[in-house]
């Protein structure tokens, strides 16, 4: 299995992407919560924070499949893409998905010059997995880029992330950063 690990890392690595996010929160009285009746507590106003995730490069005209927790919040102009190579591209959102945590980016290359080499990932078929089919998690945890790690499938179908949409349960450790 060494020789096929090796050779997956290779063949998917350059579609994985860090992303850099600021994003705004209103910031609310610390320790307070709102209880119905209750009036709601007092806004302190915008905070401004940073976040880290991952993503794939989906396609050559730079679009990229990431998670709406990683950049439902971003400021205007607050989301950054870091390609395997250390290319900084200014992205931007053009659609999300609440239910099944999915947000769809769009990297704006045109000021780059040279235009960065961008590698779709290849789509794999879900139709083919098995219980106990090999499976990847690569990203990028806790900011440490082009990490892997390995699981199996644990189960096919379970409907806990949305009413449309069957996922495939595993046990890849997948750690902050790495979504």
């Amino acid at each position: 299995i060494q020789k096929e690990t090796e050779a997956l890392t290779e063949k998917v690595g350059g579609a994985v992407v860090s992303i850099y996010v600021m994003k705004v929160k209103e910031e609310t009285e610390e320790g307070v919560e709102a209880n119905p009746g209750i009036p709601a507590p007092e806004k302190k106003g915008p905070k401004t924070f940073g976040s880290l995730g991952s993503g794939f490069i989906i396609n050559k005209s730079g679009f990229v499949a990431t998670n709406h927790h990683i950049v439902g919040l971003a400021k205007p102009g607050g989301i950054t893409v870091v390609l395997q190579s250390g290319v900084r591209i200014p992205a931007s959102i053009v659609g999300v998905d609440k239910e099944t945590d999915l947000a769809l980016l769009k990297l704006d290359t045109k000021a780059l010059n040279p235009k960065p080499v961008l590698s779709p990932i290849n789509w794999g078929n879900s139709d083919l997995l098995k219980r106990g089919s090999v499976v990847f998690a690569i990203g990028n945890p806790y900011g440490l880029p082009d990490s892997l790690t390995r699981g199996i499938v644990s189960f096919l179908g379970r409907d806990v992330v949305s009413s449309y949409v069957q996922s495939i349960q595993h046990d890849a450790a997948v750690n902050k950063g790495n979504s």
